[in-house]
């Protein structure tokens, strides 16, 4: 942002944000008034520490200044990311005027306790997805789960000998990742949404997978 001109802003915690869940969050409704504030030719959005708080739901009194507060995760990316269904998430009646934090707490946090398995299942698929980048570029392995270490050095003989998809033995969510990757338009490269280094790693991936 420049400097030298006077520009406007809002302040707006996300928590104000409205929505079903109790709580506001980082979710549609985040990029709803995003949205509102470039139409409203505003320059910035303020916002107030983002950690988890502790007693008294302040967000100045955080457990951490590092950590991020899980109370901003919103129900319905993790619906768009697969990692749980519409039917999960539905809320019960919460206040549509003020945060009740103590049953917000409790729903989420049950929330996020059945969706740690399919998020245990999305690390492994990014580790399978980053390792098949590695072969690509013929970089050593990047083995940060040790549980996978077997497994992937597995995996990297069979892709390096028989460069055939089919003979991994690929997470199901790593194979869906790839299915979408194969099927992209002939004009992908030049999608905006695709970033330069984004670009590099999918054309690259999809070299080596044989992916045309």
């Amino acid at each position: 942002m420049p400097l030298d001109q006077r520009l406007a802003g809002l302040l707006l915690h996300p928590t104000s944000l409205p929505g079903p869940y109790g709580i506001g969050d980082l979710g549609p409704a985040a990029y709803r008034f995003l949205d509102w504030l470039q139409a409203a030719d505003m320059a910035y959005w303020q916002v107030l520490p983002l950690g988890p708080t502790s007693y008294g739901d302040s967000p100045y009194q955080c457990f951490s200044a590092f950590a991020g507060n899980p109370m901003l995760v919103s129900p319905e990316l993790l619906v768009n990311d697969g990692i749980l269904t519409a039917h999960e998430i539905v809320p019960p009646a919460f206040p549509e005027t003020a945060v009740d934090y103590g049953w917000v707490i409790f729903w989420k946090t049950d929330l996020f306790k059945r969706a740690q398995g399919d998020i245990s299942a999305m690390v492994r698929s990014i580790v399978e997805l980053r390792n098949l980048w590695c072969v690509a570029r013929r970089r050593p392995l990047d083995l940060g789960q040790p549980e996978f270490q077997c497994d992937l050095e597995t995996q990297v003989t069979v892709l390096d000998a028989a460069k055939d998809i089919s003979q991994l033995a690929l997470s199901p969510m790593t194979m869906g990742e790839l299915a979408g990757l194969s099927a992209l338009p002939d004009d992908w490269q030049t999608v905006p949404e695709y970033s330069g280094d984004t670009v590099s790693y999918l054309a690259d991936t999809r070299r080596t997978l044989a992916i045309t």
